[in-house]
Parts: C-alpha cells; sequence; structure tokens
C-alpha cells in the first residue's frame, strides 16, 4: 500500500523538501516491491505429475495385448486336445461301472470292461474318472461331437451329461446314451469342463473313442 505524507501548513520550504525526500526514500522501494509479480510457487505445474515434469500428463502404457501369438494358440490347442490331466489321476471310457465306498466314504467308481471302441449296439458309453482329493464341490461336464462320422457336422452336439462331485467323491462318470438304434460307425470326442457351465476358460482336455462293427479293447 502506498503511503502520502503532507506537510504541516506553515512549514518551512526547507522542511517540505525534507519530507519529501525522507518520504521517497523510505517508501518507494516498498511501492517497487508491491509492484513485481508474485514470487513462482515452490512446485511448478508441471512439476506436480508424480515426477513425469517433462510430460503434459502422467505417462499412460497400456498392458500389452492379451491375444495370444499363433504358436501359443497351437500350444494351447494341443494341450486342451489331449485326455484332461491336473485334478484327475484316472479317466477312461468303459461298458460299465461299478459303486463302491470310498476311504472318505465318498463315491469311487471302479470301471467295468475298459476300452476305447465299442460296437454299434451299445446302449451306453460310460466315461470314468478319479480324482484327486479336493476342498469344494464341483461339476465335471462332458459334451459328446462326432469327430469323424461321414453326413455329420463334427461341431454339432449329441449330448451333454454332468455330475456333482461333492468334496468327499473320490470319482465319478458320465453316462452317453445311444443316439438312436445303433450308433453310427465312426470316431467320436468327449470335451472335458470342470465347473457349473461351460466356457471355454474352464475347459480340461478331450478324449475319444469309436464306434466300429468288430470292437476291440
Amino acid at each position: 500500500m502506498r503511503l502520502l505524507l503532507r506537510p504541516a501548513i506553515g512549514t518551512s520550504v526547507v522542511a517540505s523538501i525534507f519530507w519529501w525526500l525522507c518520504s521517497t526514500a523510505v517508501f518507494c522501494p516498498l511501492y517497487a516491491a508491491s509492484s513485481d509479480p508474485a514470487p513462482p510457487p515452490v512446485f511448478q505445474p508441471d512439476e506436480t505429475q508424480h515426477g513425469f515434469s517433462k510430460y503434459e500428463s502422467i505417462p499412460h502404457h497400456p498392458p500389452a495385448s492379451l491375444e495370444q501369438s499363433p504358436d501359443q494358440e497351437s500350444d494351447l490347442n494341443k494341450a486342451l486336445d489331449q485326455p484332461p490331466g491336473g485334478l484327475f489321476y484316472r479317466i477312461e471310457f468303459a461298458k460299465g461301472f461299478e459303486e463302491a465306498q470310498g476311504l472318505r466314504k465318498g463315491h469311487t467308481i471302479v470301471s467295468v470292461e475298459p476300452t476305447k471302441v465299442f460296437p454299434p449296439e451299445s446302449p451306453f458309453v460310460f466315461l470314468v474318472f478319479h480324482v484327486h482329493q479336493h476342498y469344494a464341490p464341483y461339476q465335471v461336464i462332458g459334451r459328446l461331437y462326432p469327430e469323424h462320422i461321414e453326413g455329420q457336422d463334427s461341431s454339432a452336439l449329441i449330448e451333454e451329461d454332468a455330475i456333482y462331485l461333492a468334496t468327499e467323491d473320490d470319482g465319478g462318470y458320465l453316462q452317453f446314451d445311444r443316439p438312436a438304434k445303433h450308433w453310427p460307425v465312426g470316431t467320436y470326442r468327449v470335451e472335458i469342463y470342470v465347473g457349473f457351465e461351460v466356457n471355454p476358460i474352464n475347459m480340461m482336455g478331450t478324449m475319444r473313442f469309436s464306434v466300429a462293427t468288430h470292437s476291440t479293447p
């Protein structure tokens, strides 16, 4: 703030000059200082970007693409085109099964006449499996497709079956019924899923069996 000092009435010319000089010498620096621009803040706007002062904003690097390379897709497809492992320590097709009580008083399924080749007149095809110990219930789901059947689309679903495994169950089975009076001759595949719904994430592997007029073990 600028201050104006006025000399008293009747003061001599010398006194007036003296007062003028004093007021100029004392208060001009204050005036000059008050007219200077405000000092810069401690942090400049471009220095408050979390250390990235050379950027106008925080640099953003998007995550790497989640798309898989052709080689990775090929390896995954090969892995899923094989019998499932992991929680399964035994899985096989059979003409029948027997049920027994396991060590934890759960269900243990024993395959009867295991085979990969069935006659066309077989009423059922069973997929029997044993699993490792688990601490939560889940479902095993099987989807049956015609792999190489004359006149049939290999992507057309024939049948789906699912079984619920309690924590005390050591295994189970999937049952696929004969689609008509006889099974068409050819190769079939069963896609195995673990969970409570079918999606690409919970696919575990693939099993195959054949139907031939002269079945062999």
